[in-house]
């Protein structure tokens, strides 16, 4: 799906250098965002590789103790960089230290990612969450009390300097918000400021002039930060109308000069706002399809841990469906022939979180419906919706969560049953079923037609092979065809069937896959009892219950 090699710009000498490592998603950045996304897409079963240019955690390394993290009353910032780094690793992340230096979406629709060390990884989407810098003041004593008196995050350090006199540096939006945000701890608060006049919104403005706590220190530039061991001591000032120098006493230093989005790395025209962050959709999805950001590279509200954790969590499930409809789309092309297409609806219901699918043959707005579970009154409200009707129910297998809708779709629709044989034990005993799980059920309808394995059976002008796919259930079968599998609980993304109920065998599970389902084409979508879509490729090369077989 992927691959690296060297950057030819970069590298010296020789031919570039192919890896045969294949990723499925890049995530550039390891603070907070971007081991939270690499972890989420390690547990969607994506291969997953993180570039970080120094130690994974970013800027949680540049603060002594975190407050704010919900779950953690009290947590230094590089323990909580380790565990969400470890958390990551748990799930397959594979992190390396590099520097990237560009991202450029290529011909073929894939991103190269090309890094200092002189290599170029390609992906078919990337998760940017490299978030920003604080601009600073370059002066004497900044570094050397970072951390320790020298600030750049209000909400993130302002408690701990309770009845202390502090300076805010700047004279922009964020300066006077956090100032007037500081004064909730401290006895006093100096804005200073190189103009006389700030750049600030008028209500912002009228807020801090208002305030008691704040005062306002005009025509003023930061020569030096002065202190001790203990930390901050006082501000070394010039006057920037008559160079005059002078002294200002304060405990600490919060600098709010500007903030700089790591938005360069990106190799094209995208949207963004007036301050050169990404400007996403509710996926975040950037304006370059395939491209997410996620954390203080993206324009919002606020930029905290718990923020970006947030938009790391949406981007990576946003790229898992992502990928899973380009496949969709590429094959839906295949899909397509003799005037004929398929369209497959999902309708998630049931306490058991169970799949059922409408197969809708659109010419003729017949449609076959698979495995329908408990949400039958669901069921029936969308086919009223689509305007499509029932002209058969397939049943992949007779489990309680796949057929306790079949009694009332069958009476509303007289659509007829077809159910393996080997399985009908099962679907007679569907009352025993559901009472073994505190459920109720009605006897069902007998089937109307048995499934056997090689059969063809169709919906308008489709037509679907029968595969017997037993393991799960003795009966089970797989409908496939026009590049989509229907296996019910057989296969799932990441998974496979129990084979602890009724009828259930691990070895025979696992050669039914192997015989029935790992010969299909990798781009064929496989729609499961439970869960999302994948496809045969993916499990092929991800599930762990297939790949020590089939990784050769």
């Amino acid at each position: 799906m992927t691959d690296h090699k060297r950057n030819p710009d970069v590298a010296h000498g020789g031919a570039a250098k192919v890896h045969g490592d294949e990723y499925d998603v890049i995530v550039v950045g390891a603070g907070p965002a971007g081991l939270c996304a690499a972890m989420y897409a390690g547990r969607g079963m994506l291969k997953t590789l993180v570039l970080e240019r120094g130690a994974p955690g970013g800027e949680l390394l540049n603060t002594d103790l975190i407050e704010d993290y919900i779950g953690f009353e009290s947590i230094k910032g590089w323990d909580l960089a380790g565990k969400m780094a470890e958390h990551a690793k748990k799930f397959g992340a594979e992190i390396v230290t590099d520097t990237v230096e560009q991202i450029r979406k290529a011909a073929d629709g894939s991103f190269e990612v090309a890094t200092a060390r002189g290599w170029v990884h390609r992906a078919p989407a990337v998760i940017l969450t490299a978030g920003g810098t604080p601009v600073k003041l370059g002066v004497p004593g900044e570094k050397e009390y970072a951390g320790k008196g020298v600030s750049y995050c209000a909400v993130c350090d302002g408690a701990f300097f309770k009845g202390e006199v502090l300076a805010v540096i700047g004279g922009g939006d964020a300066a006077v918000e956090e100032a007037d945000y500081l004064t909730r701890y401290a006895s006093k608060v100096y804005i200073v400021h190189r103009r006389d006049e700030l750049r600030a919104s008028k209500i912002l403005q009228e807020r801090a002039f208002a305030n008691p706590k704040i005062e306002v220190i005009w025509n003023k530039q930061v020569q030096e930060i002065v202190g001790s061991e203990s930390g901050v001591d006082h501000l070394a000032l010039e006057d920037t109308v008559t160079g005059k120098h002078s002294r200002l006493k304060v405990g600490g230093v919060f600098v709010f000069i500007g903030f700089k989005p790591n938005a360069n790395l990106v190799s094209g025209h995208f949207k963004h706002d007036a301050g050169g962050y990404f400007i996403t959709d509710e996926r975040m999805m950037t304006s370059i399809p395939g491209l997410f950001a996620a954390g203080d590279v993206r324009s919002q509200l606020t930029r905290q841990i718990t923020t970006a954790v947030g938009d790391a969590t949406t981007a990576a499930i946003a790229v898992e469906k992502y990928l899973a409809g380009e496949v969709s789309r590429g094959a839906a092309r295949e899909r397509e022939g003799g005037g004929r297409a398929v369209n497959v609806v999902a309708i998630p219901n049931g306490g058991f979180a169970e799949n059922c699918y409408l197969v809708v043959d659109e010419p003729s707005q017949a449609c076959a419906v698979v495995d329908p579970g408990e949400g039958a009154g669901l069921i029936a409200h969308k086919l009223a919706a689509l305007g499509v009707r029932p002209a058969a129910i397939w049943l992949t297998h007779a489990h309680i969560d796949h057929v306790v809708g079949v009694a009332q779709l069958r009476r509303e629709t007289g659509a007829p049953v077809y159910l393996h044989p080997a399985d009908l034990l099962l679907y007679d005993h569907v009352v025993e079923q559901a009472r073994a799980f505190g459920m109720q059920a009605d006897p069902l309808p007998p089937p109307d037609r048995e499934f056997a394995h090689g059969d063809v059976v169709g919906v308008g002008e489709l037509a679907f092979a029968v595969r017997h796919t037993p393991g799960h259930s003795p009966g089970s079968v797989s409908l496939v065809g026009y590049g989509v599998a229907f296996v019910g609980d057989v296969l799932f993304q990441g998974s496979i069937g129990r084979t602890d109920l009724p009828g259930g065998d691990f070895d025979t599970l696992l050669r039914s896959i192997e015989r029935e389902l790992l010969s299909l084409p990798d781009d064929t979508i496989v729609y499961s009892g439970h869960g999302p879509e994948t496809t045969v490729g993916r499990e092929r090369r991800h599930n762990p219950f297939l790949t020590a077989a089939h990784r050769a």
